[in-house]
């Protein structure tokens, strides 16, 4: 492997990382906001995950709650600028990878397939093509590289 292919493995596998621990740590408060800061029908009262978790942790008044979310929100602005900022290299990076993934999500379908029964492998099928339409389909919203441009289906 080139050096310029270790690189962008190295960079790409470290933004799957980032993504990784971000949903980790956003699953973690998820769980957690069902404490408090909801309606007795569960839904959260600030409309905001992140706040609606601060809510019930350190019982915020009305007016910290929506400071909060508005600095959450300028903090989430931010971060989709910086992401917007690394993300036609990424694109980029994975270009030269999609032929060895694809390839892996296949022989994966492939050695999934036997285990599972006929009903099982059609409903699999279906939602793992659901996943992919979905996945293309966000691939191609939030792209400004060579992605939305040079996919092939």
């Amino acid at each position: 492997m080139s050096t310029s292919q270790t690189r962008a493995m190295v960079l790409l596998g470290s933004a799957f990382l980032l993504g990784a621990v971000a949903g980790a740590a956003g699953m973690t408060l998820v769980k957690q906001s069902s404490r408090d800061g909801r309606d007795a029908n569960g839904d959260c009262v600030v409309r905001h995950r992140r706040v609606c978790y601060w809510v019930g942790e350190l019982q915020l008044t009305a007016d910290q709650q929506e400071q909060l979310v508005e600095v959450y929100r300028a903090g989430e602005a931010e971060m989709e600028a910086l992401q917007d900022q690394i993300r036609p290299a990424i694109d980029s990076i994975y270009q030269t990878i999609r032929p060895d993934v694809d390839s892996l999500r296949v022989g994966l379908a492939d050695r999934v397939h036997p285990i599972l029964t006929t009903l099982q492998r059609e409903r699999y099928d279906s939602i793992v093509n659901a996943f992919s339409e979905r996945r293309r389909s966000g691939r191609d919203r939030n792209s400004t590289g060579p992605t939305s441009r040079d996919r092939t289906p």
